[in-house]
């Protein structure tokens, strides 16, 4: 069986269709490249095969627990904030809670007022009732694999780096999706 089947696929944004009863067939270890000229449609059918772009007519079948990321085609630009804030929001829903604890818990290693302290600990708290300390590990150890500073501002990194933070945020977008079944 095929991981992903697309039958009959129909898409169009204007009088020419970008899929005109397409079918595509991805197999378990096959290796697929995806070439064409600008504007020919390559990152909408992305996007298709990723979930963020729906069909006009026509059906994709996935097989059962496949999970799909797709890395951006251009590095973040003007993006603020530090590397783990930006490789959290992989998983949006999750992201607020760890982004706030990890701030704090920066801000408690300059300045460990009371006030921080206590904020620290009304995090942990909401981290252990949510169960969401197995994917700030995740996020920290794909952080730690990629060579990146979770504390590195995005603003100071070259293409090449941002490169590696998109790519982090996409494989902690797929482990959460694993993750959660």
């Amino acid at each position: 069986m095929s991981l992903i089947s697309m039958h009959g696929a129909w898409l169009s944004f204007s009088d020419a269709p970008l899929l005109d009863n397409a079918e595509l067939h991805i197999e378990d270890n096959e290796r697929v490249c995806l070439v064409g000229r600008n504007g020919a449609g390559k990152s909408t059918l992305m996007k298709i095969l990723n979930r963020e772009q729906g069909l006009d007519d026509g059906r994709i079948i996935y097989e059962q627990d496949l999970i799909v990321a797709r890395l951006q085609q251009d590095p973040p630009r003007n993006v603020a904030g530090t590397v783990y804030d930006f490789v959290a929001e992989g998983i949006a829903e999750q992201a607020a809670y760890l982004k706030a604890y990890h701030d704090v818990s920066h801000q408690v290693m300059t300045d460990p007022s009371d006030k921080n302290l206590n904020e620290l600990a009304r995090l942990q708290e909401q981290l252990d009732n949510l169960g969401l300390w197995q994917l700030d590990s995740r996020i920290n150890e794909v952080i730690e694999q990629l060579g990146l500073d979770a504390n590195a501002q995005l603003a100071s990194l070259s293409g090449g780096w941002l490169r590696k933070a998109a790519l982090g945020r996409a494989l902690v977008q797929w482990a959460a999706r694993a993750a959660a079944g």
